[in-house]
């Protein structure tokens, strides 16, 4: 499972097994702790900042001082940030001196990314929803059995619980099948998978 928030323009996500200590070293998870010792403007201003940093390398790597220039931030400032990225498992750092750049290390995903993504995802999400209909009968049926419909609860209430299964089941079918990859284990002890995009205008 995994959580996503907007910080201005840019939203961060993050996806898949929880570290031991139950929070993941990523955002929005750190931002909804910090949110407790800091106040939420300040921290979603700083967020903002980090996803343009995050944007300005989706197009290519740049040195700190390009960077810099592009966001108008102290250079000090910016690799602060840029330090705190790369413990995230964000960005790193390739070369060194005058001669070391900044890329990324996850996916960064501009509005033109998102909307081919979305564009992808309606034509699967149409034929998902045909697959259902057709053998939304066995789904009633089974349900019909559970603990929930003995005790009237409607299976529109109950469809949560369905929905989850049927996603993990899917997860695990293409991680087999090695469509997508198994998010990678992370120095907080967790396994999962983090992203940025661009958010809809």
């Amino acid at each position: 499972w995994g959580h996503s928030n907007q910080y201005g323009s840019y939203v961060f996500s993050s996806h898949g097994k929880l570290p031991p200590a139950g929070i993941r070293h990523a955002f929005p998870d750190l931002v909804r702790f910090w949110w407790g010792l800091v106040g939420s403007s300040k921290l979603t201003r700083w967020v903002e900042r980090l996803g343009r940093t995050l944007m300005e390398l989706a197009s290519s790597p740049l040195s700190v001082r390009e960077l810099a220039n592009r966001l108008q931030l102290d250079e000090v400032d910016l690799l602060r940030d840029i330090a705190l990225l790369s413990e995230l498992g964000y960005t790193t750092i390739v070369g060194s001196g005058e001669k070391a750049r900044v890329e990324l290390a996850a996916p960064a995903f501009t509005r033109e990314d998102v909307k081919l993504i979305e564009d992808a995802a309606a034509a699967v999400h149409r034929d998902f929803i045909a697959t259902l209909e057709g053998k939304y009968h066995r789904v009633k049926e089974a349900y019909r059995e559970t603990s929930p419909a003995r005790n009237g609860i409607d299976i529109r209430e109950a469809f949560n619980e369905i929905y989850h299964t049927v996603f993990s089941l899917g997860l695990e079918k293409l991680l087999e099948r090695g469509v997508i990859r198994r998010p990678p284990a992370r120095l907080d002890g967790g396994e999962y998978a983090i992203w940025v995009a661009e958010a809809k205008l």
